[in-house]
């Protein structure tokens, strides 16, 4: 399971920066801000006005393209913001109502509509969301890495990646990722009768392969012949290191869909007040539970 292949299937949200385009608006690469620490929300602002300009045509090429809700959902994350959040009794609480919480969810609607129509746009789905930015139609995209890489990879000339710029309570910490289920598991059938082959059967499975047993030796092979530029390894890889679950399956993208269904229209305030119950209700059946039996198997 360390083979990062069965693991970069869920990670997300990289921006993919067409480094052509980059180079023609007489750009810096941004990876130099990722490297020298300026990748921050603010610098992150600055180029989505930047990046965007008009093509030979007279048509726009905006700065970024992103499905709203992987666009909020990353930026929640990206702000260390968890579901919810465990009190000195014991307790929990809606992690999104807290105070300091609530400026990091308002940070990360603000910017996406505010700059939507101008810096900002998208497509009806992944699919098309990441076509606009094939075609050059956007300088960037926000998608996760194994779409990302299955669909530009082969068609964009030159990209890079950026990790999603973290907020500023945050800066100085490791790039954060975020992961939404698992797609690879083994069981055995309960009746099995020799049960004593199962952790032979299970060893076996996972032994690392011939010549890939080290966490480098992975970092290698990727950094030669997946991607373009040690600095997008590097991001990557951090990112697999610092992930936060998302439980996608149980209404873990319900708020951020809302957000992005209101395009603006209502508050934030309002649209936390109005999915409370339901949050609530999921909080106590699904999240809750999650927390205690992590807390209990590993300690808080």
């Amino acid at each position: 399971m360390l083979w990062p292949e069965t693991v970069y299937r869920n990670i997300g949200y990289f921006f993919y920066v067409n480094e052509n385009i980059i180079s023609r608006l007489g750009q810096p690469d941004p990876r130099e801000f990722v490297e020298n620490g300026e990748w921050t929300r603010s610098k992150y602002e600055q180029i989505l006005e930047e990046y965007t300009h008009l093509n030979n045509n007279g048509e726009t090429v905006y700065a970024l393209t992103a499905m709203p809700p992987h666009y909020f959902s990353m930026a929640i994350k990206a702000g260390g913001v968890n579901y919810i959040v465990k009190q000195p009794d014991g307790s929990y609480k809606n992690a999104y109502l807290e105070p300091g919480a609530y400026d990091k969810i308002q940070w990360a609607y603000d910017s996406y509509w505010n700059n939507y129509g101008k810096s900002i746009t998208h497509g009806t789905d992944t699919f098309t969301t990441i076509a606009q930015f094939v075609n050059g139609d956007a300088v960037m995209v926000l998608m996760d890495l194994y779409w990302g890489l299955r669909d530009i990879q082969y068609s964009v000339e030159s990209f890079g990646l950026l990790p999603f710029p973290l907020s500023d309570d945050l800066t100085g910490s490791k790039w954060i990722g975020q992961f939404e289920d698992l797609k690879k598991s083994i069981s055995f059938p309960a009746n099995i009768t020799e049960t004593e082959a199962i952790p032979t059967v299970v060893n076996a499975i996972f032994e690392p392969l011939d010549g890939y047993e080290t966490a480098e030796s992975r970092y290698e092979y990727y950094n030669r012949f997946v991607f373009h530029d040690e600095r997008d390894t590097k991001v990557v890889f951090e990112c697999l290191g610092n992930c936060r679950f998302i439980p996608y399956y149980d209404n873990g993208y319900h708020i951020p869909n809302v957000m992005g269904e209101e395009e603006g229209k209502r508050s934030l305030s309002q649209i936390l007040e109005s999915n409370a119950k339901i949050m609530d209700k999921v909080f106590e059946e699904v999240y809750i539970p999650i927390e205690q039996s992590c807390d209990m198997l590993w300690g808080e």
